[in-house]
């Protein structure tokens, strides 16, 4: 494992660690963290399940991907937190090779650039 796979591991740590005050305080109006989990292949990313407090039937939550880097360096997890609040409020369009599903919910890859 080479130094940037590491780099992407601990800040995947830091994020999931960052997002779990999110479980039982709201990280934005009803919308509780649910789950974090790191990107399928090592990819550099985060996956983090939204939906109410008490929710767990994975219809109702709603899983986003958010990319760890920005150009040659990598986002902070605070960065991380604005984004996932950007890409669950207001309207956004997602074009199809942008959604997905994955364990029975839907995943939307989010693309800082457009949230």
């Amino acid at each position: 494992m080479n130094e940037d796979d590491h780099e992407i591991e601990d800040l995947q740590r830091e994020v999931a660690g960052l997002l779990l005050e999110y479980v039982y305080a709201p990280l934005l109006e009803d919308q509780h963290v649910r789950g974090v989990l790191p990107a399928p292949e090592g990819a550099p990313a985060v996956r983090v399940a939204l939906g109410d407090r008490d929710e767990c039937v994975p219809s109702r939550l709603t899983m986003y991907e958010i990319p760890l880097g920005a150009g040659d360096e990598l986002r902070t997890s605070h960065d991380v937190v604005a984004l996932l609040r950007a890409a669950h409020t207001g309207t956004h369009i997602y074009p199809s090779d942008r959604v997905t599903s994955v364990m029975g919910m839907d995943l939307y890859l989010v693309d800082p650039g457009h949230s």
